[in-house]
């Protein structure tokens, strides 16, 4: 994202956005003005191959993303195409929609690596797509689903665990070892890695058990050290990549969030207004305890 924005710039962010339509193009029917809307950011083609097959997300005739390549949602108007905005529920409020989005990230992993009852999870990285995930796997029956996170996100750990974690862990020495003893020995059935760090997705890859399933969410730059015979091959040890969501993902991210099966609000840590939108990003930047600040057109 960041090379994406390097060549965009000077661009309008805010690519988790929602809003209320004030006018709909011409030949628009199936969206209506004084809607509240949520908005996929990722803009598909709609002629290559990825998008005729419904794999929105890997469009490559074109990066167009709201808020990243071309103008997004910190403004008072925004525009949007009308297949990528979807109706927000009622009992889903202005402040928490923006969160939809986020919460489709964890959607697709879960798409990508699905979880059974009765299985165990866990989730490394407790940001908002790790705190979000974390509930969406528990909402489809997980038994044990723990979630670690850096000794700096105790906040979040202690959020994670009031959101409905069996169990959380700050990552040491004896993480991967701690969760074994949680699993017989065996290590979790899926692990999410939603921390985007090398050593977050080693440490997946080590307490997986034989036969598991490791899904990479986050994203890094960096090179991963890992021995891909001892810990992939031999093990039977399946790894999948997700990456954001497919406009196909949207009703079951509406569904999690309307039936209350997943809170947004407490990750919402402060509103602020449009003229304090630096002030926002700065916050995020310098205090672990804040997750998501939300701002006001």
């Amino acid at each position: 994202m960041r090379k994406h924005m390097e060549n965009a710039l000077p661009v309008i962010i805010g690519h988790e956005m929602t809003g209320e339509v004030v006018a709909v193009g011409r030949g628009v029917a199936n969206v209506k003005p004084k809607t509240r809307v949520a908005v996929e950011p990722n803009l598909p083609c709609w002629g290559c191959i990825y998008c005729i097959q419904g794999q929105t997300n890997l469009c490559r005739q074109k990066k167009t993303i709201l808020g990243v390549t071309v103008n997004g949602g910190m403004a008072e108007y925004a525009v949007v195409p009308a297949s990528n905005v979807f109706r927000v529920p009622d009992g889903i409020s202005d402040v928490e929609a923006p969160l939809l989005e986020t919460l489709g990230v964890g959607v697709h992993a879960m798409e990508r690596a699905p979880v059974s009852p009765g299985q165990s999870v866990v989730v490394v990285g407790a940001g908002p797509v790790g705190l979000l995930l974390m509930q969406a796997v528990k909402a489809v029956g997980a038994s044990l689903v723990i979630v670690t996170g850096s000794a700096r996100s105790s906040a979040r750990l202690s959020l994670a665990k009031t959101l409905g974690a069996d169990a959380t862990l700050a990552s040491d020495d004896k993480t991967v070892a701690r969760v074994k003893e949680m699993t017989d020995g065996l290590g979790a059935d899926v692990v999410f890695e939603a921390a985007g760090t090398p050593a977050a997705v080693r440490q997946a890859l080590e307490m997986v058990r034989p036969g598991g399933r490791v899904c990479l969410v986050g994203s890094s730059e960096e090179a991963v050290p890992v021995h891909p015979w001892s810990m992939i091959k031999t093990p039977e040890v399946t790894v999948i990549g997700s990456h954001a969501r497919r406009l196909a993902t949207w009703p079951t991210i509406l569904a999690l969030a309307a039936g209350g099966k997943v809170r947004l609000g407490p990750l919402v840590s402060e509103t602020v207004p449009l003229g304090r939108a630096i002030d926002a990003i700065r916050l995020v930047q310098a205090d672990r305890a804040v997750i998501k600040v939300i701002v006001t057109p």
